[in-house]
């Protein structure tokens, strides 16, 4: 899948890596940044990707507009998408959006719509990967909404609109896990 994504997308970084505990931060709010993986623990709030087991993975890092339509016109776009570099057809596909919230009560205000935000992001995300034939149509992708800075546990409170968690793995084969960590069992299995 790597190469086939270099062939189509052009404005991302890639990162390969096998430690034991990735992080991943969108430092765009933050210092008008860009997205970064580390194997060390930023000082700043990251989704924590632990790997126990030292798999090692890809980690597409994706720049500002860089899944085009037609020229000029892009879609929504997750902060990054990351697999095994194994490269099996049943490996897993996890795509990662973020939002950095500093209460509960903001992560989820309506006027904000964040879940909505986060799930279309990733929904467009993997339609486009599809339609382009970097994943196939079948084959089941996580996608984590992640609010880093939020401490509480916030998975009860994340209600996307229009579709829930269930109708968004019938229509679109995409399991959505709200949570700030991972845990990669396997290249065949994440813990969310």
């Amino acid at each position: 899948m790597k190469d086939k994504i270099a062939r189509v997308i052009s404005k991302y970084s890639l990162e390969v890596s096998d430690c034991e505990n990735f992080f991943i931060v969108d430092y765009k709010n933050i210092n008008g940044g860009d997205i970064e993986c580390s194997c060390t623990r930023p000082e700043v709030a990251s989704v924590h990707l632990h790997n126990p087991s030292k798999i090692e993975s890809y980690f597409i890092l994706f720049g500002e507009n860089c899944l085009e339509v037609s020229t000029g016109v892009c879609c929504k776009q997750c902060e990054c998408i990351v697999f095994p570099t194994a490269g099996n057809d049943n490996d897993w596909i996890l795509c990662v959006e973020t939002k950095y919230s500093h209460s509960l009560e903001n992560a989820f205000r309506e006027e904000n719509d964040y879940p909505y935000i986060m799930v279309e992001k990733i929904k467009e995300t993997v339609a486009y990967f599809r339609n382009k034939g970097l994943i196939e149509k079948g084959r089941r992708v996580t996608g984590v909404v992640s609010f880093p800075t939020l401490i509480e546990d916030f998975s009860e409170s994340f209600k996307p609109r229009d579709e829930s968690i269930e109708d968004i793995l019938l229509n679109h084969n995409i399991i959505i896990r709200p949570t700030n960590t991972i845990t990669i069992k396997s290249t065949k299995r994440l813990i969310v």
